[in-house]
């Protein structure tokens, strides 16, 4: 199963359970985006969440993308709908090189194979 499907139905859950309350809402978002990041180091998975959810204005459109970051971080980004945008993947780099000596070397692989396809490495 794709971590964006579990990602969005926990936001829908999340969401529900906020009760309209923005604050808590992003809160408990920020949460379980990091939680399901924890194999990075904190301030990369609060560095995304920040971008994702201030690049987009529509609440449904943020956690989408931020599912999708986590399919990528999960080595299972969809290469054919491609949804991220060049700023996501000049972000994604940056990310990847300022923390590259506590990655996986399989998932800096993985990430840059993208990066380097989007044309994202200036």
């Amino acid at each position: 199963m794709f971590h964006s499907r579990s990602f969005i139905a926990q936001a829908q859950k999340i969401r529900k359970h906020a009760a309209g309350d923005t604050t808590t809402f992003a809160r408990d978002l920020e949460q379980r985006f990091a939680k399901q990041l924890s194999h990075l180091p904190a301030e990369a998975a609060a560095e995304l969440f920040s971008h994702c959810t201030t690049t987009r204005t529509d609440g449904d459109e943020q956690v989408q993308v931020l599912g999708d970051v986590l399919d990528l971080l999960h080595q299972q980004y969809d290469d054919e709908a491609d949804p991220l945008l060049p700023e996501d993947w000049v972000l994604l780099r940056e990310i990847i090189d300022q923390h590259a000596g506590e990655l996986d070397m399989d998932l800096i692989q993985y990430v840059m194979e993208r990066v380097v396809s989007h044309r994202a490495l200036s």
